[in-house]
């Protein structure tokens, strides 16, 4: 009887002990799916504060035509140019909204945003008669025209800005409650192991995927960080090949800077959104380029970009460099398609990127403290690559010759003046990139054809003397261009 009365009693403990589990089990599963709905929630939220971003960059876009409509619309072409620009930015906002409104919206949001569309439609309104105002005044009386819609594009530009304030604070919201329901879930998932330790055997698969999910959300955390590292630095610190402490050494490496020229004027002249839209387009494109030849992105600065070749992969220093001038070359071809489309979009400013590159010692590694860390360099090598860059012309590569022995049998370059650099005490030979010795010598065979066919047209007896010692001059001029010195 005794026991039959033990064995009951074990029975019912490991019964209990079972419920407890399947309770915490079961509470742990509606807390990851409460999780995942409002991380499901949250994305819905970031798409609709894009779209709704995009449209207030598209209404911008619409005000800013009509304006120029009515500052550069004075005569026919100009008017129909910038006419149907305006026309099109008012599709491209209704368009936006027909989007919005099939997003499950909470109430005061979709209030907004029909309150948005409907003063929009009737600014519409405004501007139609506007318009037909101007033109019947034959493009001339902007005065009158301008008074008529003056002012009404600040209702809608407000309801925009509201809208997407709430928006912004639903994220916020959701972000916390992620936070606290993924903090409760830790709790919980710790309680569950520890009991599963004593029912390793019952509960061998719970505990599988409780291990799964977990694995599953480092990822995420992964995948998320390196957004914010090079690739490089990612490889290494997730692989475990290098240590994540305080510790520098030094090595040699090639170093770029390059900034953007005129873009600090143009801060002054373009909308926020769009210089944010601009900088982030460059620089996704320059960053794609400097990883594909294996740069380590340091530093974004403004619209300045620093990366070194080097560590923590190198390919020896002479390939290196070699990578960092190919690198450079490309971004500067890039760039002409960059500035080609910024120009169809509105930027009219030429924008133009310069840059400078030193090879050298410097010191690398991860500066700061135990508990935040920057893996950058420093040294005197690296403030020369800054001053190089800083003493570019637009659209110039300058190098030193330290990086210049490193490449010259593969790029060709032209020797410049030296300057003098704070911290050397002697001055620093400077050279401008041209291009590869190839592509360089391929450019001057056509040159050197169309010279033979345009001095083949010339005919002397047909030619005053004046002309004739002009054309001399002219070819003496260059023929001491020509002379290299050695």
């Amino acid at each position: 009887m005794k026991n039959i009365s033990i064995f009951a009693k074990v029975i019912v403990s490991y019964s209990i002990l079972l419920m407890l589990i399947l309770f915490i089990g079961a509470y742990n599963y509606n807390q990851l799916n409460k999780t995942v709905e409002s991380y499901h929630s949250l994305l819905r939220d970031s798409t609709v504060i894009d779209d709704v971003r995009s449209m207030q960059v598209d209404f911008k876009k619409q005000v800013q035509e009509w304006k120029n409509i009515l500052i550069r619309g004075h005569v026919q072409a100009d008017f129909s140019k910038y006419h149907g620009r305006f026309l099109n930015q008012y599709d491209l906002v209704r368009e936006r909204g027909a989007v919005l409104l099939r997003y499950p919206l909470p109430t005061r949001d979709l209030a907004i945003l029909q309150q948005f569309l409907k003063a929009h439609q009737q600014l519409q309104s405004e501007y139609v008669e506007g318009v037909a105002l101007f033109s019947a005044s034959i493009y001339s009386d902007y005065q009158s025209t301008d008074a008529l819609v003056r002012g009404k594009d600040r209702s809608p530009t407000d309801l925009l800005d509201k809208l997407t304030a709430n928006i912004l604070h639903h994220i916020k919201l959701e972000r916390v409650a992620i936070q606290v329901e993924t903090a409760q879930v830790k709790v919980i998932t710790v309680s569950v192991l520890i009991i599963t330790l004593l029912l390793a055997s019952l509960l061998s698969i719970f505990l599988a995927l409780t291990i799964s999910r977990l694995y599953a959300k480092q990822e995420r955390i992964a995948v998320s960080l390196s957004k914010y590292l090079s690739p490089q630095i990612h490889k290494f610190i997730f692989s475990g090949e290098r240590k994540v402490k305080v510790e520098t050494h030094r090595k040699n490496l090639t170093v770029f800077f390059s900034d953007i020229q005129g873009f600090t004027q143009l801060t002054d002249t373009v909308e926020p959104e769009t210089l944010t839209t601009l900088l982030n387009e460059y620089f996704n494109e320059m960053s794609t380029i400097a990883l594909r030849y294996g740069g380590t992105v340091d530093k974004f600065m403004g619209d300045a970009i620093m990366i070194f070749y080097g560590d923590p992969e190198s390919k020896g220093c002479k390939q290196d460099a070699l990578d960092c001038l190919l690198m450079a070359l490309e971004m500067r071809e890039c760039m002409k398609g960059l500035r080609e489309k910024w120009q169809t979009e509105g930027i009219y400013e030429p924008l133009q990127i310069r840059a400078g590159v030193n090879s050298g010692y410097c010191t690398v590694g991860n500066f700061g403290s135990e508990d935040r860390l920057d893996y950058t360099i420093i040294g005197g090598m690296v403030n020369l690559a800054s001053r190089l860059e800083s003493v570019a012309e637009p659209n110039d590569i300058i190098i030193s010759h330290q990086t210049y022995a490193l490449v010259k049998d593969i790029i060709y370059c032209e020797k410049r003046s030296k300057i003098q650099v704070k911290g050397i005490a002697h001055p620093v030979q400077t050279y401008r990139v041209v291009d590869i010795h190839e592509k360089v010598r391929k450019a001057h065979a056509e040159l050197k054809d169309d010279l033979h066919k345009v001095l083949e047209k010339i005919y002397p007896f047909e030619l005053s003397d004046d002309e004739r010692s002009q054309i001399g001059k002219i070819l003496e001029d260059k023929r001491d261009k020509l002379k290299v010195d050695v």
